[in-house]
């Protein structure tokens, strides 16, 4: 089917749905298009995307078009045509380059280009099944917060790596963080389904312990650095209205199919969680067994939860669990930094050393009453401070800790201790 084709097929849909608020009769009007035409699945998806904003051009689509023959462009799909339109006016978008791009639109779909590009229709449906737009990354509570009753989970390795979303987009796979941001990476994702959405984390190559954390965010965030040894390992995919089961079912398919720079991450075990950790002796082999080999923890995946978006640090669900072994270490209070916005004027955090000198490091996680307590008096204290491992920074002589919090004073010791 030619791009006229395609989009007068799409229109008729369109058009039916326009101004009627959403119903069932609309999914079952989509779904039989579907079934019916599925070479224009791929056109109708996008179609929903331009809608939901996705692929904005920039401009508004003249109203009054003067048609141009331009025969080559009308073997394009509808997804072709608009990037065409979008590569054309990227640098330059003066009034004579929109007039020139649109007057490409043939004369038979131009009222349909227009509503569609203009984001003029009102359907009263989302697509939600096949689109996704939310690409906030799912999560995960530390256990055993969140289990009320036993239940069966899927276990995989923790990574200790940067958050990396992946979608395609205009015409390539772009890379996002977990806060949204654009990440300078390029993976060769031949193979994957270019309207899925992928989870998973950026990590250098053969560096699976917790000190390669540093290292890995350096060469990501560096422009031009080398990042030939960093791999993209994926363990999930965006779609809230499919179990984990069947989203790691469809991941392992691709297994066979990928690049050497990417890995499926594989799950370990199915075992049943129980909300004490006393008879979790399954769970406990598997967190021994990859700390033992230089992991960081575990993961406990749902199998019937579907991906959940969390939207902030604090939107958690127990669909996804992480569960790690936590250090401890023994510092002195060498002095403290002013809490910010309710905190301001009390203490914020503690900065601690040990008695060497070789470890500094701000120590929060402390209760209201010690905040609000005078400050001098905690100097030369020495207090238990949990953490999960040990970094360093190239540019400095001192090591810091991990995600180090206050546990609790120590007057039983005269002396610091990292053990």
């Amino acid at each position: 089917m030619n791009l006229i084709e395609r989009a007068i097929s799409i229109e008729g849909v369109f058009n039916t749905m326009n101004g009627v608020n959403g119903s069932s009769w609309q999914k079952e009007l989509v779904n039989n298009f579907r079934t019916i035409n599925p070479e224009l699945n791929e056109d109708l998806d996008f179609c929903f995307e331009v809608l939901a904003g996705k692929h904005k051009l920039g401009f508004t689509v003249l109203r009054t078009i003067n048609h141009i023959h331009k025969f080559e462009l009308y073997q394009s799909t509808i997804k072709e045509f608009v990037q065409w339109m979008k590569a054309m006016t990227s640098t330059d978008k003066t009034e004579v380059t929109i007039e020139y791009v649109c007057q490409m639109i043939p004369h038979e779909i131009q009222t349909f280009m227009i509503k569609l590009l203009n984001r003029e229709y009102r359907l009263g449906y989302s697509n939600k099944a096949n689109m996704v737009t939310d690409k906030h990354c799912m999560l995960a509570m530390t256990y055993p917060n969140g289990i009320n009753t036993a239940k069966a989970y899927f276990i995989q390795e923790k990574l200790n790596g940067n958050r990396c979303i992946s979608y395609f987009e205009d015409g390539k796979w772009q890379f996002i963080s977990r806060s949204q941001k654009p990440m300078h990476l390029s993976f060769d994702m031949t193979g994957f389904d270019t309207n899925r959405v992928y989870d998973g984390e950026a990590m250098r190559r053969d560096k699976m312990g917790n000190r390669d954390f540093a290292k890995t965010s350096g060469a990501i965030n560096s422009k031009f650095g080398d990042k030939s040894d960093l791999m993209y390992f994926i363990y999930d995919i965006l779609d809230d209205q499919m179990s984990y089961r069947d989203r790691a079912r469809e991941l392992m398919a691709l297994k066979g199919h990928i690049s050497p720079n990417i890995v499926i991450l594989k799950l370990l075990d199915k075992v049943t969680v129980y909300p004490n950790p006393e008879y979790n002796s399954k769970v406990d082999y598997w967190l021994d067994f990859i700390v033992g080999k230089g992991g960081e923890g575990i993961i406990l995946r749902d199998p019937d939860a579907t991906y959940y978006h969390s939207k902030n640090s604090g939107d958690r669900r127990p669909c996804l669990l992480k569960y790690k072994q936590v250090k401890t270490c023994d510092l002195r209070i060498v002095g403290w930094n002013e809490g910010k916005d309710k905190y301001t004027g009390m203490i914020g955090s503690f900065i601690c050393e040990n008695d060497e000198q070789t470890v500094r490091v701000s120590v929060a996680g402390i209760d209201d009453a010690t905040r609000m307590s005078d400050p001098r008096t905690w100097i030369g204290k020495i207090i238990e401070v949990l953490y999960f491992d040990i970094s360093k920074s190239d540019s400095k002589d001192v090591f810091s800790l991990q995600f180090p919090r206050f546990k609790q004073v120590r007057d039983d010791k005269t002396e610091t201790s990292m053990f």
